[in-house]
């Protein structure tokens, strides 16, 4: 809801042929992937954007791809950690 208020194009869930995106965001210039996981690492979030092919759809249109794992924590209740890789 929150990219939607900066009039920024946020979608979740979208399907793709290897699975589910939890969120794509998308500007002009550039693309987040998102993996968004619970009590786990954001190395295993990024594992399963690069392993399902998460990015793919996107990677070839000229703009810069960025791909996020989130990971929440469920004793923190808010974001514990996160990592990300640019294409």
């Amino acid at each position: 809801m929150v990219f939607q208020l900066l009039s920024l194009d946020a979608r979740s869930e979208i399907s793709v042929s290897g699975g589910r995106v939890d969120m794509v965001v998308e500007t002009g210039k550039l693309v987040y992937v998102m993996e968004f996981k619970l009590d786990n690492t954001p190395e295993e979030a990024l594992k399963q954007i690069n392993t399902k092919g998460y990015s793919i759809p996107w990677s070839a249109d000229g703009r810069t791809v960025y791909k996020i794992g989130i990971v929440f924590s469920s004793q923190l209740r808010s974001i514990s950690a996160w990592k990300y890789e640019c294409e």
